[in-house]
């Protein structure tokens, strides 16, 4: 049995992003009723809120928890089901492999621009987005590969079928 320790990362990274989500807008709620303000609550909300979703991503493709609409895949025999299964795999590695190089891009040209209230680099939010993409990658290759031993281990009839 193979450990996905990737996936443990990513796990606790987006409990632990929810939970500051919930800790900031509670604070933010709060302080609304007290004299005292913290502008910089909602900027932290929004900026956890958006890293919780790019950690969980890749956790949800990996678990083939994403709504798909597959009404067309069922009807097809399972031979081309798992043929449609390793091009959708391969473009999703495509895909996110684009959004890597401009990821990168955008992650070193937003260190000259602060957060306006945090006064963090915007290159530190703008991170998460090659990350994921990294993430992506990986889980696409694992199930790319996964579908060509599928292809490769099944015989004729079972394709077919």
């Amino acid at each position: 049995m193979r450990r996905d320790y990737l996936g443990k990362v990513l796990e606790f990274l987006t409990i632990t992003m929810f939970l500051g989500v919930f800790l900031t807008v509670m604070v933010q709620i709060i302080t609304r009723y007290l004299p005292v303000s913290y502008p910089w609550t909602e900027e932290l909300s929004r900026m956890l809120f958006v890293g919780a979703v790019f950690f969980c991503a890749p956790i949800a493709y990996r678990d083939y928890e994403f709504v798909i609409v597959d009404i067309l895949v069922d009807l097809m025999p399972k031979g081309i089901r798992k043929f449609v299964n390793l091009i959708t795999s391969i473009t999703i590695i495509v895909l996110f492999a684009v959004i890597l190089k401009y990821g990168i891009t955008l992650t070193t040209n937003g260190h000259r621009q602060l957060m306006p209230t945090l006064g963090i680099p915007m290159s530190t939010a703008y991170a998460l987005i090659p990350f994921s993409a990294v993430c992506f990658i990986y889980y696409a290759t694992l199930n790319m590969m996964r579908d060509v031993r599928g292809l490769l281990g099944m015989t004729r009839s079972e394709r077919e079928a």
